[in-house]
């Protein structure tokens, strides 16, 4: 996928790959493009098995509304500094 290869590829892809923090990149969609090591081993995936999973298929249902409320403010312009 041609979003996956620009993520990897991003000036900043050598940074979030050795972040000691879990980093988690997603599209409009809500699909994860690209995730470090630190997000593999926070939830327990294979980087591969993450790619291409949408937000909702991993965080707990109880998240979910925090979840809908991050979206909103990221949606909205000038709404995150």
């Amino acid at each position: 996928h041609d979003l996956f290869r620009r993520a990897r590829d991003a000036p900043h892809a050598e940074l979030v790959e050795q972040a000691p923090e879990a980093i988690f990149i997603a599209d409009a969609d809500c699909r994860y493009v690209e995730v470090n090591p630190a997000a593999c081993a926070l939830l327990g995936y294979a980087r591969d098995a993450l790619l291409g999973k949408r937000i909702v298929d991993i965080i707990p249902p109880s998240d979910m509304p925090r979840l809908h409320d991050v979206i909103a403010r990221l949606r909205t312009p000038g709404a995150i500094d």
